[in-house]
């Protein structure tokens, strides 16, 4: 990138003028971006101005459906305004740009209703926008009552999800005094319908000032906390080295979540690591470290294990990584499994297991499984043959031809790999392989008539 740049500034403004010139002539983003930034570049906000208008107004009175092929480059044309306003024409006038930006958000729900914006590319935007908006708001020096009164409009009235964290991005701007008096607003004037906007406000004014009481009361507010602000909780208390506290909110959210666990695998392992942290905090070292080795064997999470053998006496680390192994070796889901073996580096390992559980491993877990046959190639061509083998039952038994090009790889991986097997192990030799294989995919004839264009 920086060589390109280094051509064109090689090439003199003369020469970059008539280039820019030529392609705006024949390209209309590039003539609208162009006049913007000629007109950022004047210390007279109203030419800029202008243009971020006339762009403001087409958008409003725009009423054709944006599709989905061509939604993300709508969403590049609106980021660009949004770039507009937030710096060349805030750095001329910040009071400007809040009512400019104000007026950019204004377009959120229209625009939304013409998009198909099912990645959330335009929803992004306008999610951007408002931070910048609050940034540029902090700027202008506003009156507490006119900064709450916007904030709140947006944050209550929000149907998309747009502004879900407009009081955040309004914190500076609304400093202590206007932090207090959303607080009021909200509930004074948010519909009993709309209670959920209640709480979530009052939560994040709560951040806002680190006052983890009002966030639990918040979270009190139409009952009792769910699961996940449980976690929430016992985060903020951590932070302020409230372990006690946070240990029962810890008992609170395991009560929640009863004793099967796996239903809620990725808050049980929120959960943990979180126990984990209060427990060490609070100098309950051993009983942290065993939070770890708990968890470790619930997930395989390499992570977790490097965490925990880190925290075990140099005397107990070989007995706890056989430990490990053993423990990945019965672990119910195998990918997984697998993938942990692989991570610590464990080619011996990964070949045994295999072999002991070779009927359980699914083709579908193509990623790992063609990982682990290209590792292990060289030292077990048997092992890697038999993975191979299943990633090509995968593909064929289903028929779908579009995926045959993997099964052609995998079959020609396994005849590369044929002769160099010395000692079969009891497993099906490869002419009875073949033949078998080929009277059970026979009429697949796009699949060998791949085979033979290869």
């Amino acid at each position: 990138m920086s060589n390109i740049k280094e051509q064109l500034v090689a090439l003199g403004p003369e020469k970059l003028a008539d280039l820019l010139i030529e392609f705006s002539a024949n390209n209309k983003v590039i003539k609208k971006q162009l006049n913007t930034v000629i007109a950022g570049h004047n210390q007279d906000p109203k030419k800029l101005l202008s243009i971020i208008n006339r762009e403001l107004n087409t958008l409003k009175k725009a009423k054709g459906m944006i599709f989905y092929d061509g939604v993300k480059a709508f969403a590049e044309r609106l980021d660009q305004l949004r770039i507009s306003i937030a710096k060349e024409l805030a750095s001329k006038s910040a009071q400007t740009a809040v009512q400019a930006m104000s007026a950019f958000l204004d377009l959120s729900k229209h625009t939304l209703e013409r998009a198909d914006d099912n990645y959330g590319h335009v929803g992004d935007v306008f999610s951007n926008a408002a931070k910048d908006w609050g940034h540029l708001y902090a700027q202008t020096n506003p009156t507490a009552e006119a900064c709450v009164n916007d904030v709140f409009d947006r944050f209550v009235n929000d149907d998309y999800g747009l502004f879900s964290h407009i009081i955040l991005d309004f914190k500076e701007a609304l400093g202590e005094v206007g932090l207090a008096l959303l607080g009021q607003k909200l509930r004074q004037d948010v519909p009993t319908k709309k209670s959920y906007k209640l709480r979530s406000g009052l939560k994040d004014i709560a951040d806002c000032q680190k006052n983890v009481a009002d966030y639990i009361e918040a979270c009190l507010i139409d009952g009792e906390p769910g699961f996940g602000e449980n976690l929430e909780i016992v985060k903020r208390l951590l932070e302020q080295w409230r372990t006690e506290e946070a240990q029962e909110w810890i008992k609170k959210a395991e009560q929640h979540m009863g004793p099967n666990r796996s239903i809620h695998s990725q808050w049980a392992k929120e959960l943990s690591v979180l126990k984990t942290q209060a427990l060490e905090l609070s100098g309950q070292y051993d009983a942290a470290n065993q939070e770890r080795i708990a968890l470790f064997k619930q997930t395989l999470d390499t992570s977790v294990y490097e965490d925990a053998l880190r925290h075990i006496s140099p005397e107990f680390q070989a007995s706890f990584k056989a430990e490990a192994l053993q423990t990945a070796f019965n672990f119910p889901e195998t990918s997984q499994a697998l993938h942990f073996l692989d991570t610590i580096h464990k080619e011996e390992a990964i070949s045994r297991f295999i072999r002991q559980r070779c009927s359980e491993l699914n083709g579908r877990d193509y990623t790992v499984l063609r990982t682990i046959a290209k590792k292990i190639a060289d030292k077990d061509p048997l092992g890697a043959i038999l993975v191979y083998r299943i990633l090509l039952e995968a593909t064929m038994v289903p028929a779908v031809s579009k995926y045959y090009v993997y099964a052609v790889k995998d079959l020609q991986s396994i005849d590369a790999l044929n002769d160099r097997v010395e000692d079969w192990e009891g497993y099906t030799q490869p002419i009875a392989y073949l033949k078998a294989f080929e009277l059970q995919h026979r009429k697949k004839y796009s699949f060998w008539d791949m085979c033979k264009a290869k």
